[in-house]
């Protein structure tokens, strides 16, 4: 629970922050108190996963440049004289949707419909079959169900009665996303006792799903949305709705501490609990799906290293201006060089011929990684070595 003390120095704090940019975007309760954002123009952002595109939308918020510090130092008659409007400042709505067509809709992003064989195996899979879809990955929840472990609230109930602990989730989650969308790109981390409305704003302005433990405990919900309406979550197919902060029910009854703690030991549920999912291209690495045209390279993460996809139909690994290891392709019309989805990294010509390939085919999951040492290698989703150019070590 947060304390009277708690709340009163992260008042001074957002005062102190008006006081020295004008804005006070990230103060939580504050912002709601005092009304430091308000809404004006919005704008958005496309931004391309390894399998899908997806839309980000969010206001313009105003700024305050003339504040009012009232004379006894009263804090709640604190308040701003004149606003500008400022797209560098969050507004209140983000949303994020499944494209630009869903965005001028309206259409905020919706849970996953499987249709008519589609199961109940309890939120947490659902959760995260959710999050997947966002990512572009429709998998069947008896699939998903196989990476998130559950348990049963009641002996042998297959009906409303399957529960899981948060870090399964999150420990499932991790894998799924790295397996079935990109190996290395995602962090899913399980946070407790957090302020849940600036959790959701930072993960939604970051373009990313967040999972929320709500009901006492006993649900998991992913927000797609934020707003006036509150926060957009969704489950179920056709439950998408609108939920007022207030009435997640995120701080758990006492009991519910005691029974995960004690009888099921670590991974319990405590109060305020998120489930965050961050995604960031890593360097050095060509996951499934990623290319290189012509004039493309990609680099080792200490720079020194280069693949290059030249014009003349060669793909070549340099160490500065010296070439270490090549597929000998020049002169045959090659293209581009692709990491497959099946494993398998290909140099194709311009008639989708193999000009060269790797031998690394059935290892769904496989990517490419150019690493600092000079060695240029496709491990499988386990990070196990598939092939190497075998120009270690430098």
């Amino acid at each position: 629970m947060r304390t009277t003390l708690e709340m009163t120095v992260r008042r001074l704090s957002c005062v102190l922050l008006l006081l020295a940019t004008g804005s006070a975007s990230s103060c939580g309760d504050l912002a709601e108190d005092v009304e430091t954002v308000q809404s004006a123009l919005s704008v958005y952002y496309t931004y391309a996963y390894p399998d899908t595109t997806r839309v980000m939308k969010r206001d313009c918020g105003q700024k305050c440049v003339q504040l009012y510090l009232p004379p006894d130092g009263n804090l709640h008659a604190i308040h701003c004289l004149k606003w500008v409007t400022d797209c560098s400042v969050p507004g209140l709505n983000t949303t994020l949707h499944a494209d630009s067509a869903a965005m001028n809709a309206n259409a905020i992003f919706p849970a996953y419909n499987q249709g008519s064989s589609w199961e109940y195996n309890g939120c947490g899979p659902q959760a995260a079959q959710n999050v997947l879809n966002y990512y572009g990955v429709q998998m069947p929840i008896v699939d998903v169900t196989q990476y998130i472990h559950t348990f049963g609230l009641i002996a042998g109930s297959n009906d409303q009665g399957i529960a899981t602990f948060p870090d399964d989730l999150a420990s499932g989650l991790q894998r799924l996303l790295n397996e079935k969308v990109a190996p290395k790109h995602f962090t899913v981390t399980r946070r407790s006792n957090v302020y849940p409305t600036e959790e959701v704003d930072k993960a939604l302005r970051s373009r990313n799903p967040i999972i929320l433990l709500v009901d006492g405990g006993t649900h998991y919900q992913v927000v797609t949305g934020t707003g006036t309406g509150g926060v957009w979550v969704i489950d179920y197919p056709g439950n998408d709705h609108w939920r007022q902060p207030t009435d997640l029910d995120m701080d758990l009854p006492w009991y519910s501490d005691i029974f995960s703690t004690v009888t099921y030991g670590a991974g319990g549920y405590e109060d305020y609990t998120v489930i965050t999912i961050d995604y960031k291209r890593p360097c050095g690495m060509l996951t499934r799906g990623e290319s290189l045209a012509w004039g493309d390279s990609v680099k080792s993460c200490d720079g020194r290293f280069r693949l290059t996809m030249q014009t003349d139909g060669n793909l070549v690994l340099y160490q500065g201006s010296t070439a270490l290891w090549h597929t000998g392709t020049q002169g045959t019309g090659a293209q581009r060089a692709i990491m497959q989805n099946d494993g398998n990294f290909v140099v194709y010509a311009a008639n989708n011929n193999a000009v060269w390939h790797s031998h690394t085919y059935d290892n769904p999951g496989a990517y490419l990684a150019m690493q600092d040492d000079g060695n240029l290698v496709v491990y499988n989703s386990a990070n196990s070595y598939l092939w190497a150019s075998s120009t270690c070590c430098r």
